[in-house]
Order: C-alpha cells, then sequence, then structure tokens
C-alpha cells in the first residue's frame, strides 16, 4: 500500500506472484514471478517513502526471493524449489549471473534476508508424506547461507506450527537480535493472517 491508502500494483500478466523481499536500508527489492518452475520473473526496486515502483531487469526463472548483498554490490535470488542461486552485480544486473546448485534439499525457501557479512537468513518449508494415502507433514527451517560460496553453513528446523497445520515459516519472516537472543516475526497463512512473535534466548 502507498502512503495515501493506494495499491502498489507490480507484474504483468502470468507474472504475478510476489516472493520474498528484502530491505537494503534504502530501497525494498521484491522478485514478482510466473507460478511454476522454470518460468520468468521480473525484479523490482521500491521506494519506501513514496512506494514508487522501478523495475530493475527480467529474467528467464522464476525467483522466490531475492537479496541485496550492500558490501560487494550484488543481488542474490533464488529459484523455484530453492534448486538453484542465482548472482547478478547490482551495477549491471541484466547481465548473465552466476548460477550455483544449491547442495541442501532440506527445506523450499520462501523467504530470504540479508544477514551482514555476505550473509543470506532464508526460511521454509519441506512437505514429506510416507506414503500416498498418509496425511502430509509439514516441517520448517531456517539457513543460513555463505553468498560467497552460495551453500547453507547452518540450518536449523523451526518446529512450530498454526492451529490450521502450517509452519510457521510458510510464508514471510523477519528475525532480530534481543539482549537474550533472537526474536522471530512469522506470518504463515496466504490472505488473511496472523503475526506470530517468538522470543529465543542464546546460551
Amino acid at each position: 500500500m502507498a502512503s495515501a491508502g493506494a495499491r502498489q500494483a507490480l507484474g504483468e500478466g502470468a507474472v504475478y506472484h510476489p516472493g520474498g523481499i528484502d530491505y537494503d536500508g534504502r530501497d525494498i527489492w521484491v522478485p514478482v514471478a510466473e507460478y511454476r518452475p522454470d518460468s520468468r520473473s521480473i525484479v523490482y526496486r521500491v521506494d519506501p517513502q513514496s512506494m514508487k515502483a522501478a523495475e530493475v531487469f527480467r529474467f528467464a526463472d522464476h525467483i522466490g526471493a531475492i537479496v541485496h548483498d550492500t558490501h560487494d554490490r550484488t543481488l542474490h535470488g533464488v529459484s523455484w524449489g530453492s534448486r538453484r542461486f542465482y548472482r547478478w552485480s547490482d551495477e549491471n544486473p541484466r547481465a548473465a549471473p552466476t548460477s550455483t546448485l544449491n547442495p541442501s534439499h532440506y527445506i523450499d525457501y520462501q523467504d530470504c534476508k540479508y544477514a551482514g557479512a555476505h550473509r543470506m537468513l532464508c526460511s521454509g518449508v519441506a512437505e514429506m508424506r510416507d506414503a500416498a494415502q498418509q496425511a502430509l507433514v509439514r516441517l520448517g527451517g531456517i539457513d543460513l547461507i555463505d553468498l560467497a560460496v552460495a551453500r547453507p553453513i547452518h540450518q536449523v528446523p523451526v518446529p512450530l506450527w498454526t492451529k490450521g497445520g502450517l509452519p510457521m515459516t510458510q510464508n514471510p519472516m523477519w528475525l532480530e537480535p534481543t539482549a537474550t537472543g533472537l526474536r522471530g516475526y512469522f506470518i504463515p497463512e496466504d490472505d488473511v493472517s496472523t503475526l506470530y512473535m517468538y522470543d529465543v534466548e542464546v546460551r
């Protein structure tokens, strides 16, 4: 929503699904993609004061989340299912990116945030069942990614669910330090949702 209450429309046609966004201290970075793998995306930069959006580049794959590493001026995205990491220069994002396969198959990332020191925090879900007739089991988790080598260096399960069975990491999240550890903010449901907050004490 813009400051006056008007909606900010991003995407076009089949490119309608917003992915994980990142705020770099100046701009909000938003990937919008077709809702299918191996598709296409448009990446936008949004001014949080005016809520005006500027198209930065288009890409021939589904980008499910993007972060801006302001230390080395690079952009980092993840594909559908988090199978590939992409790296672009923010000075020339229309140039072909570096692509690296994700060695982990633990979770599919739904949101990512730049964590400083060339690190990226990504949250997501894994869906499993042991037989076709069994109920689906959804497990959430958070990965810390080393952007220099494009691989997870720490992985933590998040065994927290809504009353309806959705993992807390199903959709957007935010983590911040506190005096005793970390505080997590989660909005797991689609459409109408609830903001959940959890504190973790680090010992």
